[in-house]
């Protein structure tokens, strides 16, 4: 009987610890997804200031290659 309880409890211990470890696969995951969404707001923020600073006169001045024949 005494191993018959022993082998159930380490049958729990053992999906507690194949859930913990779903758990960490499961937020090293979203962490990944946030710091990716963080790193793409970033990069937004500086090609809009990019197009932001860019003088009045250069926008008017459109080069020969970019028009269409």
């Amino acid at each position: 009987m005494a191993s018959l309880g022993l082998s159930g409890a380490l049958w729990v211990q053992t999906q507690r610890l194949r859930a913990s470890q779903a758990d960490k696969v499961a937020l090293a995951l979203s962490l990944g997804a946030c710091e990716a969404r963080a790193l793409n707001l970033i990069e937004d923020k500086e090609s809009d200031n990019e197009v932001d600073n860019i003088p009045d006169d250069d926008l008017r001045n459109v080069p020969d290659h970019w028009l269409l024949p």
